[in-house]
This record gives structure tokens, C-alpha cells and sequence, in this order.
């Protein structure tokens, strides 16, 4: 062994990061389980929808200016709501969960991995009960659970319905990127007929479990070869907007976690994507997503979905092009995905699909 190792550099070297909870005997709301955080860091931690899962955001779609007594703790329906709204008004049989889970997660431990801390998890075992239906939206790809911190088939967790933008949940809601001007819904420009490459990806090769991206472009390179087509498995580069617009269909594979960014920049960007996954695919909307949308296979299939996609006419192709911009409108922007989390949990009519808890928290 090396006498002198060489320390391992802390992924996260300027995190301070203080929980000051006070727990309560008997909590009325679950404002009472907001913690309270200071967190400064070198990076900014971006937590998606868990920065639209807040107060504020609930009190606009109901009443707009109305207050729901929720205050700035962002959690729960306190007993003096000057609107006269109840808690099930909002939330149906659900009480909601506001932390921003990715950002708590954040904090390294001595070794440097993320990592609850230990006094979050004991005030929630403490404080969360076991007859309470709750509510959450979680974007970390290891879901709610971390590193098995807090593991679903336990308390707390067994009676908390994940909305997961990361892969690891009971409901999968888009993961959005941070926003970017680049990121235009609009119609391709480019006529279907005259675009160059059938597919391509632009993206890391790497950012994936097993290699999987890595398979992806060697199966599409085989296939492209095999069926005589024009595709761009692997491009990184400064002309990516360029391959995407020249291209009829964009591959979205997954990334360490079931899904990626860029499957949602595909959408707000008006093209067709293609999620590629490996054991459970992560989409939004599955049934519309398939039917209206993208298309879903799994990295083994790419060969297949290459030959049926090469035998659609462009004027499919350019019917699913228009139905992406349409989508994007009325269920990818954030407003959107709001109002159908929150017909979802007043038992309204909504597109969300719950699915089987995956057996793996990444796959």
C-alpha cells in the first residue's frame, strides 16, 4: 500500500450546512416540520420541481392572491387560513412534504459522499406518523430514499407517495432542466425531407450505470450499418443545435439516474425524442408520451425502432413534431405539470400514471 495516499478531494469542499429543527409533541400542520436551512455552497444546487412543490406556488392555482395561511414555511395548511380553505381542498386525503430533498441531501459526510443528515433523519422518524398519507416531489435521482437512508418499505416512508423527477418513485413527473434561453418551443425550421440524420445524440457517452450509453452507440452504429441508414450515434460538440435541427428524431438515453435532462430538452426545444432505458423506463405521461410524443425502447431494441422509424414517411414524422410543441404547452412547462400534481391529489381527472416501485433505487 501507498504510504503516503493521496486524499481524496471533497466533491462538495465549501457546504456548511445547519438543520435547526425543533420537534413538537403533537404537530397540527406539517409547517411545523420545516427545518430550517443555511446552506452556502461553491455550486448551486438545482432541485427542479422540488423549487415548484412549495407554498407559494399551490396558493396561485388556488385564488391567486387568495392566502391559504400557509405563511413562509412553505408546508402545510395552518388552523387560521384567512380564505377559509381547508387542507383537503388543496391537497385532497394528501398532507405535503416541501423539503427540498436534493439540496438537504447535499451535504457531504466525512468521506465526502452525499448524505442526509443524521438530525433530518431522526426528526423525521420522530415527528412523521404512520396513519398520515403524505406527499412529496423529489428530484434526486436516488429518490427519496438516498443511499437507503430512507428506505420506502420503512417508516417513514412506506406512507409517502413519491412524485419522482429523478427515476425513483410512484409517479414519474418531468425533469426539468435549469432554465435556457437556447430552449425555445417552436417548430424544427428545417423541412422533415430535408434533415440529414434519421437519429443522433448529443450528449455524454459517459453519465450512464453499466455503460449503457456506451451500448447505445455502438448498437445504433451496427444497425445504422446493417439497415444502410444516415444517423449520428455520438456527437460533443458546438454544433449541437445544428445535428438536432438536421435530425428527425433525437435519442434521449438515460442517465445515472432513469432519466435525463435532456429528454425534456428534446420537448421544449420541439423534437421528437427517443428515451432510451434499461430495466424500467421514466416518462412523464407514459400513455400520451408513447402515443403523442416520443418513443420508448429499451437499449437492447435500438436496432428495431432504427428499421421501424426509417419505414415511417416524413409526414408521420411531421405529425408527431407538431403534437411535441402542443404537448409542451399543456403538460411539460411548469405551470402545467402544477395544475396536474395537484388534480392528482384532489382526485381530479389528470394524465399522471403511478407505476410499481422500481426493485432498484438507479437500476
Amino acid at each position: 500500500p501507498n504510504p503516503n495516499p493521496k486524499p481524496k478531494r471533497n466533491p462538495h469542499p465549501a457546504t456548511n450546512l445547519t438543520l435547526n429543527l425543533s420537534p413538537t409533541p403533537t404537530l397540527t400542520s406539517t409547517k411545523e416540520l420545516i427545518p430550517t436551512l443555511n446552506l452556502t455552497r461553491t455550486e448551486r444546487v438545482w432541485s427542479g420541481i422540488e423549487k415548484l412543490f412549495r407554498a407559494e406556488v399551490f396558493e396561485r392555482l388556488h385564488g391567486g392572491n387568495a392566502s391559504l395561511g400557509l405563511g413562509s414555511a412553505g408546508l402545510g395548511l395552518g388552523p387560521g387560513s384567512d380564505s377559509g380553505m381547508r387542507l383537503r381542498d388543496v391537497f385532497g386525503p394528501y398532507v405535503p412534504l416541501m423539503f427540498s430533498w436534493t439540496v438537504i441531501h447535499r451535504s457531504p459526510n466525512e468521506r465526502g459522499k452525499d448524505k442526509y443528515p443524521k438530525e433530518f433523519l431522526n426528526f423525521l422518524s420522530s415527528n412523521l406518523r404512520r396513519y398520515v398519507l403524505y406527499i412529496t416531489a423529489v428530484q434526486n435521482d436516488l429518490g427519496l430514499v438516498g443511499r437507503r437512508e430512507l428506505p420506502h418499505n420503512k417508516f417513514p416512508g412506506s406512507n409517502i407517495l413519491v412524485l419522482s423527477s429523478g427515476g425513483y418513485g410512484h409517479v414519474p413527473i418531468p425533469l426539468f432542466p435549469k432554465p435556457q434561453s437556447h430552449m425555445t418551443p417552436a417548430l424544427n425550421t428545417v423541412p422533415m425531407a430535408e434533415r440529414r440524420y434519421l437519429v443522433s445524440y448529443v450528449g455524454s457517452h459517459k453519465h450512464a450505470p453499466h455503460d449503457m450509453r456506451g451500448k447505445m452507440i455502438r448498437a445504433i452504429d451496427n444497425a445504422s450499418a446493417a439497415l444502410n441508414l444516415t444517423t449520428l450515434a455520438h456527437y460533443h460538440g458546438g454544433e449541437w443545435k445544428n445535428i438536432m435541427a438536421n435530425s428527425k428524431v433525437s435519442l434521449a438515453p438515460r442517465g445515472y439516474g432513469r432519466t435525463a435532462y435532456h429528454l425534456l430538452e428534446c420537448i421544449q426545444a420541439g423534437f421528437i425524442p427517443v428515451h432510451v432505458f434499461t430495466d424500467v423506463p421514466w416518462v412523464p405521461y407514459e400513455d400520451i408520451f408513447r402515443e403523442h410524443i416520443g418513443y420508448v425502447v429499451e437499449v437492447e431494441a435500438i436496432g428495431g425502432l432504427l428499421e421501424e422509424l426509417a419505414q415511417l414517411g416524413d409526414a408521420a414524422l411531421e405529425a408527431r413534431e407538431a403534437s411535441v410543441c402542443r404537448y409542451h404547452e399543456s403538460h411539460f412547462t411548469p405551470n402545467a405539470v402544477m395544475n396536474q400534481i395537484s388534480a392528482l391529489m384532489r382526485g381530479l381527472p389528470h394524465d399522471l400514471q403511478c407505476v410499481r416501485l422500481p426493485e432498484t433505487i438507479q437500476g
